[in-house]
């Protein structure tokens, strides 16, 4: 059976609810009132118990996967440096020199990315910056950007190094990630990058560190730093 619904205007409603509205201004209805008042805040509340939780993970989720809301968007206004300035004045010494070689040739310039078969870089290099300060502590990265659909590859971090540790070529400080060497698939080339920042906080966050899927800017920007922060780098190319 199909029942008509009745047609009501935006008017008519408007009246209804005026008509309500008086009925609880009466005085023998003022008790009605107060008792819809706290029907409402209860319910209010209980819908807040239950979605304010659930929205909470959500936020949280998206940010686990994603970032932080504005990563990259307003706090750091530079990208990674160009290929070109991963290496001259500001590269690191990776050692040792038979295997990694330079990047840069005498006039500072980028000479072409070194390449090394994968079998040779299994071992974590020494790692040396004569231009690091003796007080400062400092942070490494090492990172694979040509991944894929796992970009980008953290195959490497270290925070608390200290400035004189880095000058006389040792890594001493907290590894955060163990070195992974590097492991291109087939007869890919990709590209390792390392990057050297000083470290701005004691206490690093490191609530974005993983191995795959690593964000370097969020990451950065959640430690007060930005890309072009990068006091020394270095990089080559691997393949199996």
């Amino acid at each position: 059976m199909r029942v008509k619904m009745q047609q009501f205007t935006v008017q008519d409603c408007k009246e209804a609810l005026q008509d309500v509205l008086n009925a609880f201004r009466l005085p023998e209805n003022a008790h009605r009132l107060n008792e819809a008042k706290d029907t409402a805040g209860n319910d209010m509340l209980r819908m807040m118990q239950i979605v304010f939780p659930l929205a909470t993970q959500i936020q949280m989720e998206v940010i686990e996967k994603y970032g932080f809301p504005g990563d990259g968007d307003g706090f750091c206004t530079h990208d990674l440096p160009e290929p070109d300035l991963l290496c001259g004045e500001t590269s690191l010494e990776i050692k040792p020199d038979d295997v990694y070689g330079t990047c840069n040739n005498e006039e500072g310039k980028l000479q072409g990315i070194r390449e090394i078969p994968k079998w040779k870089v299994t071992d974590r290099p020494q790692v040396k910056f004569q231009n690091a300060k003796k007080d400062q502590m400092y942070i490494l990265i090492m990172r694979d950007p040509d991944a894929g659909s796992a970009r980008d590859v953290l195959h490497w971090l270290v925070t608390d190094i200290k400035g004189s540790s880095l000058q006389a070529g040792k890594i001493d400080g907290t590894e955060q990630m163990k070195y992974n060497g590097p492991n291109p698939p087939g007869d890919q080339h990709h590209r390792y990058q390392f990057f050297l920042y000083e470290q701005k906080r004691s206490n690093v966050d490191l609530s974005l560190v993983k191995r795959i899927h690593f964000k370097l800017v969020p990451f950065l920007e959640r430690n007060e730093l930005c890309p072009n922060d990068v006091v020394a780098s270095f990089q080559y190319k691997s393949f199996s």
